[in-house]
């Protein structure tokens, strides 16, 4: 398997691992932050409400600190007037700002930061861009009057019927990436296809609204633009009581990762729907796009869990590193700021069109390290390693054209595979053959999954190990033969 890395913007993204710990206080007053927007942001295209972006974020700002908050003052249909000061002449034929969802009333709140989501409204009731951007500037005038720090998204894909309403659609969300620069949040790749409508695999079946995995990635977006970052950390700062000094928790601690991600078939647009997440007991820490290949990622873990690192793309295998660092005693071996538990993690991209056979949620562990307290280091388990490599190479097993077994040779002629097929997937017994026509391995298959006993050979053909499997979960320890 050819390397590649995870080399992650240097981020700090904790969740709940930040509740208020025993002998601990928080330093900084939390966090508000206010959303504004229209329907996405108030929460529609997912048929569970707790999948919408904002719902999602608002976990992750409250993994920082419990305190918190991310208020939700969005409401469907509203476009870039609902959100104008209340103080504002009058617009003559425009929708006037609603006192109660509009940029005063996120004023009221005392907020951190406010987000800006309207999506595609403004165009579907005619409005110029001239006169949405103009809307916009308002907003960042007014929020820099009154300190606070602004953020908007571009627009997203809608399949408006006129082909012209969809590219004033582009017009506008380049218009904002302009002014905005890097507090325009991108809300739009990666989700329109050819003709800018939305895309059928984020498109929630009205031609306009997201669905859950759209807000996820929203969500990831959000997170991955580092907006209000330090105001997040900041709020996460605890104090030891008992001798007044900042810092983390004993089982709490500050890791990063490193690399590069290969992959040779995503175009520029595709390429920013690639995500790097550090994942923690369901909840991300952090997660960032992957921009031409290169990452890096630092965030703060509990060593009492283990720690994923995932690597996620369209239409490809999410591919996950565990690490289980709960041996570690952080003042053991542990000099760096930031502590790095391997040099580099290596993955390589595996597109979902070559495997025969899915793996549940399209997701595969692919590797697993353990901090070795007797070595003060983070060792490889290479031979768990190896076999979901093995793992990967079976799923892409296709049936032959016709008939329902296959056959493949060496090219001396000899055998080396033989696979049994039922619908269209591996079943029964598969054998693997060396070039000299030993056995080399047996496995036992049920509708493409690992079921049954699963037996390697060593080069003189005896048996060497035996695993046994239940739909693709090992069951057991791992059986090796003696020699004799």
């Amino acid at each position: 398997m050819r390397s590649a890395i995870f080399f992650l913007l240097a981020l700090l993204f904790p969740t709940l691992l930040f509740s208020q710990e025993e002998g601990y206080e928080f330093v900084n007053p939390p966090v508000t932050i206010v959303i504004l927007g229209s329907s996405t942001a108030a929460g529609a295209g997912p048929s569970n409400i707790d999948d919408a972006w904002v719902n999602l974020y608002r976990q992750y700002v409250q993994g920082f600190n419990p305190n918190n908050q991310v208020i939700n003052l969005a409401k469907g249909g509203y476009n870039s007037y609902h959100l104008l000061p209340s103080d504002v002449p009058r617009v003559p034929k425009r929708t006037q700002p609603d006192t109660m969802r509009n940029i005063t009333k996120a004023f009221s709140y005392n907020p951190d930061g406010i987000i800006v989501n309207l999506p595609s409204n403004d165009i579907s009731n005619g409005y110029s861009i001239k006169e949405q951007l103009a809307n916009f500037k308002m907003y960042a005038l007014y929020a820099d009057e009154n300190d606070v720090d602004l953020w908007v998204t571009t627009t997203q894909p809608r399949s408006f019927p006129k082909a012209s309403d969809r590219q004033l659609q582009v017009v506008m969300r380049d218009s904002l990436k302009q002014f905005f620069g890097k507090k325009c949040i991108d809300f739009w790749s990666g989700f329109a296809d050819d003709a800018l409508n939305v895309a059928k695999e984020y498109d929630s079946g009205d031609g306009c609204h997201l669905n859950a995995d759209g807000h996820c990635i929203l969500e990831y977006r959000v997170i991955a633009s580092q907006a209000f970052y330090k105001k997040l950390i900041n709020s996460s700062i605890q104090r030891d009581t008992t001798d007044n000094q900042i810092k983390l928790p004993p089982h709490m601690l500050e890791v990063g990762f490193e690399g590069k991600i290969y992959s040779d078939s995503y175009s520029s647009s595709i390429d920013k729907m690639r995500f790097v997440k550090v994942v923690q007991s369901g909840r991300t820490l952090n997660a960032v796009d992957i921009i031409d290949d290169q990452y890096k990622i630092e965030t703060i873990i509990d060593l009492s869990n283990l720690i994923e690192v995932k690597y996620e793309a369209p239409n490809s295998l999410t591919k996950v590193v565990v690490f289980d660092l709960s041996t570690l005693e952080k003042e053991e071996g542990i000099e760096e700021y930031i502590y790095r538990p391997v040099e580099t993690i290596d993955i390589e991209q595996v597109d979902l069109s070559t495997l025969n056979y899915r793996f549940p949620n399209d997701q595969l562990t692919i590797a697993r390290f353990v901090f070795v307290p007797e070595k003060l280091s983070v060792d490889l388990d290479k031979e768990y390693s190896q076999f979901q490599k093995q793992r990967i190479e079976d799923a892409s097993i296709f049936p032959p054209e016709k008939g329902r077994k296959l056959k493949t040779y060496w090219e001396n002629g000899n055998k080396k595979s033989v696979h049994r097929f039922k619908k269209g997937q591996l079943h029964c017994k598969s054998t693997w053959y060396t070039e000299n026509g030993k056995k080399e391995r047996v496995v036992y298959f049920k509708n493409g999954a690992y079921n049954g006993k699963y037996i390697t050979f060593d080069s003189e053909g005896k048996k060497e190990t035996l695993r046994q499997f239940k739909n693709d979960e090992q069951i057991g320890e791992i059986k090796k033969f003696s020699e004799n």
